[in-house]
């Protein structure tokens, strides 16, 4: 339970892939705009003086206003579960390419081309999936920084 805490679902969350993504080129929102936070209900049954310090965040479904997502009660177990959601995948196309050409009986000469990344497609982080977050819920605030790479050699064997 310790530092591995699940909200609990309240409303209809779903669980199932989004495809709902949005992204500026730099960052991004793996649900969409589709969730907003508000603050958690159970910070209104405490003290008041002490209401400005409650940190909990809930889920909502910004269409509703209807709370979806919320922290599980002291001591208690969310339901939500553990990797219940689909992160975003990640895909890259490899390829590599060569040609031997024979110079005599016992020589030849190797032209290889390996490529990474060719179609230059970033793989995007993990999204802020922790509601108490000052991060918005299902952002995604970076990607990978991987790059198209062409390298090429040549052998001579002999």
């Amino acid at each position: 339970m310790y530092a591995n805490g699940v909200p609990d679902i309240v409303g209809d969350f779903p669980v199932k892939p989004f495809s709902q993504s949005e992204w500026d080129g730099d960052f991004g929102q793996y649900f969409g705009s589709r969730f907003g936070q508000i603050a958690d209900p159970q910070c209104a049954q405490i003290a008041s003086e002490l209401r400005p310090y409650c940190s909990l965040q809930a889920v909502t479904d910004t269409g509703t206003g209807q709370i979806l997502l919320q922290n599980a009660k002291p001591g208690k177990r969310g339901t939500l579960g553990q990797k219940t959601l689909e992160l975003p995948g990640a895909w890259a196309f490899d390829a590599a390419i060569s040609k031997t050409v024979h110079i005599t009986e016992s020589k030849t000469v190797q032209v290889r081309m390996d490529a990474t990344n060719i179609f230059n497609h970033p793989l995007l982080g993990n999204p802020t999936l922790d509601i108490n977050s000052t991060t918005p819920f299902g952002s995604i605030s970076s990607k990978g920084n991987q790059r198209r790479q062409f390298k090429a050699q040549v052998r001579l064997n002999f």
